[in-house]
């Protein structure tokens, strides 16, 4: 499928879900997930033959990231489809994603599947919309205690998987603070 015809695709389901519900609300996550412990393991993804490995266990850093997203559901299970972003400085490195949560106040269990095409948007800026690219998927698994509406600190894993080829496999156990604002007429 062409890249034309993957944008027209991606918008159109934008635009029924816009429609769809009145209710619905725009929702801007800023996650900081501190890496506790991971791993990574690339082999022949760019096209060569060499396998790198690397062991992230001592690397504790924070990985802060934005999401905005369209969020439907009003009660205990809410859903929503937008992009995420990691900030790097200057560059924001992103891909859509869906994510479906459960509140079970004050524990929140959320689960977030994103990938398939990829963007870069900063002083380098690129779209990712190849063979390697729609084979990517990014699972994020977590549990979070509401201290607010507004702020939550809780425990995850995310992992990149590529499925058809997963000797690239990276994953990560983190904690974080996620603080989440909604934004709704009415």
């Amino acid at each position: 499928m062409s890249r034309k015809k993957i944008l027209i695709l991606v918008l159109a389901v934008f635009f029924a879900l816009g429609t769809m519900n009145a209710g619905a609300q725009v929702r801007l996550d800023v996650n900081v997930p501190w890496i506790m412990v991971g791993g990574l393991t690339i082999n022949a993804f760019t096209g060569d033959s060499e396998t790198y490995s690397g062991n992230i266990a001592d690397l504790h850093i924070p990985l802060p990231h934005l999401a905005l997203a369209y969020q439907f559901g009003d009660g205990f299970i809410k859903g929503g489809i937008g992009l995420r972003t990691y900030t790097i400085l200057v560059e924001f490195l992103g891909w859509p994603m869906g994510y479906v949560e459960l509140d079970l106040s004050p524990v929140i269990l959320r689960a977030e599947l994103g990938g398939f095409v990829g963007f870069a948007f900063g002083i380098w800026n690129y779209l990712w919309c190849d063979a390697n690219s729609l084979q990517i998927l990014v699972p994020d698994i977590s549990a979070e205690f509401k201290i607010t509406d507004w702020f939550r600190a809780g425990v995850g894993v995310n992992a990149i998987a590529p499925f058809g080829n997963l000797d690239n496999f990276g994953w990560i156990l983190y904690i974080n603070g996620r603080f989440s604002f909604l934004f709704q007429d009415k």
